[in-house]
């Protein structure tokens, strides 16, 4: 260990195969060389999926300790691997850290967006930023091959959540809603704007794997001849009494019980994930399980017992009694006091 700046010392890690110095202190732009440790589960997603997409090239574009780019090259057969950040500091750190791996990569020091405009035919290109992705998806999807893999990550939870309304409706072109399943809410309000950015470049992107954990979205895309926006829509809520609905257009519609909605969108309403690929990665827990319920968003057991001052049952025999009525349901890994259901609020009241 050694000292570096105030505030931050430089450490060796490791995480997966590799090992990599680092900047430890406080996650924050004020890290000469930005390095999250919570992001790890991220990265041990991204490695599963790039084993089972196997793109032939993957660029690490925002790369910072070149941590996720070391674990690509150490734990996937991918053989071309390129990596970048315009820090100075990140760029000198990330040949070190390849050296102390015995790794080689095309390493380069520039801005994102200046250096996708030059990389051509990409398998994969991962934009993990701190804040929002958005500044940098449109250059990653044109240095994208025709069968491409694009994986984005989000930390700007406050505005896709509904803290921040105005904030995401002017970046995200949404309205959010601070609700009980605003997360998985937030999640496709990401979707459909990286599906919006598509489209302008002439290509439709399916998500093949999305989640949420602790501070940040992560979603991985394919490209598809599905027209995408045809499941695009919003998600009617009820504040009054949790009912909520889907409706592919605005609308001023009512709730049953008198109230008026309010109305989140436009977002994605297929599904976050590919079957086939949610079954062989274990990483996410309840994923595999809620990829079953044909339902968007999920009930909070302990919003239900406020609301109606009911008492509530354990998670696993409301979910037993859900399945013996005939629904689908199952835990989520948004919220561990909800479920995922195909019911109706009234279903839960029975």
């Amino acid at each position: 260990m050694f000292s570096n700046k105030k505030s931050f010392w430089m450490e060796i890690l490791k995480e997966g195969l590799a090992n990599f110095y680092a900047e430890i202190g406080i996650p924050s732009r004020k890290l000469p060389v930005f390095y999250n440790p919570d992001m790890n589960l991220n990265r041990d997603v991204c490695v599963a999926i790039i084993n089972l997409v196997k793109p032939k090239s993957v660029c690490c574009a925002l790369a910072g300790t070149g941590i996720r780019a070391l674990r690509i090259l150490k734990e996937t057969n991918t053989k071309k691997v390129i990596i970048n950040d315009m820090k100075k500091e990140a760029y000198e750190l990330i040949k070190k850290n390849l050296g102390l791996n015995n790794l080689n990569a095309d390493v380069y020091n520039e801005d994102c967006n200046e250096l996708l405009k030059r990389l051509k035919k990409l398998g994969c290109v991962i934009i993990d930023p701190f804040g929002s992705p958005l500044p940098f998806v449109e250059a990653a999807i044109k240095a994208l091959n025709a069968d491409g893999l694009l994986a984005i990550s989000a930390t700007d939870l406050g505005p896709l959540v509904g803290r921040y309304p105005k904030k995401c409706e002017k970046k995200y072109s949404a309205n959010p809603l601070n609700n009980e399943f605003s997360k998985e809410l937030g999640l496709r309000i990401l979707i459909r704007k990286i599906q919006e950015i598509g489209l302008n470049n002439k290509k439709n992107f399916l998500p093949i794997y999305s989640f949420y954990y602790q501070h940040f979205f992560s979603a991985y895309f394919k490209t598809t001849k599905k027209n995408v926006k045809k499941d695009w829509g919003f998600v009617l809520y009820c504040p009054k009494c949790l009912n909520r609905k889907i409706s592919k257009t605005k609308t001023g519609e009512k709730c049953a019980c008198g109230n008026n909605f309010v109305q989140g969108g436009p977002m994605w309403l297929g599904s976050l994930w590919d079957k086939k690929l949610s079954q062989k990665i274990s990483i996410i827990k309840y994923v595999k399980e809620e990829n079953e319920v044909k339902a968007i968003g999920f009930f909070d057991l302990h919003q239900i017992s406020r609301t109606y001052k009911k008492d509530i049952p354990k998670i696993s025999e409301a979910i037993s009694k859900l399945k013996e009525k005939g629904f689908q349901a199952s835990r989520t890994h948004f919220s561990p006091t909800s479920i995922r259901t195909n019911a109706n609020i009234k279903d839960f009241l029975d």
